[in-house]
């Protein structure tokens, strides 16, 4: 008997599980991504996938900024605007800042040459509920050589203002040059594999998900997130009076649509699960009639700043998500600022 315990009992020796493998590098140029592409055997593809890829810069983190000195570049803690300003609130209270970006400091270190050259890009968030709302934010972008001081929250606001809290400050001690390519766009994904059908999307995906080490956020680029949902046409959407349009982006055909409500699940407490029901058909028949019109307005929206949920900005936002802002290209290249478009996935 006491035999038989000591064998339940006795520690179990570890099982060596095998290695796992290292993330792909990052890609930093276009060069690289052409390697990605042979090394997953696309090459057929290659030209259709490179029409799709923009440049973008990625943030790394670095210590505490809460000593930097007025005007420098960083994530987080209190914004330092022109002297006499009020911190920025909305019908929710106080304004959450997400951080600021000396324009010709990050013209220095990353190139970046879409955004504007000189100036302190502030960045604010009213508001966040849930994907499925608009995220409203606003940016001030101050002129050089105005002068700054350093704002103090305000004193009758709690810790959570705009639902990000107050935030660490954080510098930015590198800036990464990246490529973005739609990973997980579905219409992309079918004309891929219909030129290429022996190559490896997954390795595909892999390699365009890699991020530097340390990397926080990005700079301009796309707005998708990793489970593929283009965060541009959700606020296009919104904009046109049709949220939830987005959901059926990768919809090819009619015939298609109509297979796809013939899909049900049994639920354990008896009901049937339909993912596709014909509440969707007005929406269907707008997209595929006006497909080429939506993916025109969509493309208008570029990615001016993502941040990353982290500890240390001490950032959370739902299920450990990013938040996206989005400018329409004119004003980027314009430098107006006055229109931004904010969103976060999940929640």
């Amino acid at each position: 008997m006491w035999t038989w315990l000591a064998r339940l009992f006795r520690p179990k020796a570890a099982v060596a599980l095998p290695p796992r493998p290292p993330p792909p590098p990052p890609l930093t140029s276009l060069a690289d991504l052409d390697a990605l592409i042979d090394r997953c055997g696309l090459a057929p593809a290659r030209d259709l996938i490179l029409s799709r890829a923009i440049p973008c810069v990625h943030m790394i983190a670095g210590g505490p900024a809460a000593d930097a000195s007025l005007g420098t570049t960083r994530l987080g803690g209190a914004p330092d605007l022109p002297v006499g300003s009020v911190w920025p609130s909305s019908e929710y209270g106080a304004c959450g800042f997400l951080g600021q970006l000396d324009l010709a400091d990050v013209r220095a270190r990353a190139g970046a040459s879409d955004l504007p050259s000189e100036g302190l890009l502030s960045v604010f968030v009213d508001f966040i509920d849930s994907a499925a709302d608009p995220v409203p934010v606003r940016a001030i972008l101050t002129p050089p050589g105005v002068p700054l001081e350093r704002l103090t929250p305000p004193a009758d606001e709690d810790d959570y203002g705009a639902y990000t809290g107050w935030l660490n400050p954080v510098e930015v001690a590198a800036f990464a040059p990246g490529i973005d390519v739609p990973a997980s766009d579905p219409r992309l994904g079918d004309r891929i594999a219909a030129l290429a059908p022996d190559g490896d999307l997954d390795a595909l995906q892999d390699g365009l998900w890699s991020r530097p080490e340390g990397a926080i956020g990005q700079l301009l680029g796309l707005g998708s997130d990793h489970d593929g949902t283009d965060l541009r046409r959700a606020i296009h959407a919104r904009q046109i009076g049709r949220p939830g349009l987005e959901r059926y982006d990768f919809i090819r055909d009619w015939e298609e649509w109509e297979q796809l409500k013939t899909i049900s699940h049994p639920l354990p407490n008896g009901r049937i699960y339909t993912p596709w029901t014909a509440a969707g058909d007005d929406d269907v028949r707008f997209l595929l009639a006006n497909r080429a019109t939506v993916d025109a307005e969509v493309a208008r929206l570029r990615l001016l700043l993502m941040i990353q949920s982290n500890k240390p900005m001490n950032l959370w936002i739902n299920d450990a998500d990013p938040i996206f802002v989005f400018i329409p290209a004119d004003g980027l290249a314009h430098g107006d600022m006055s229109e931004l478009h904010g969103a976060v996935t999940q929640g």
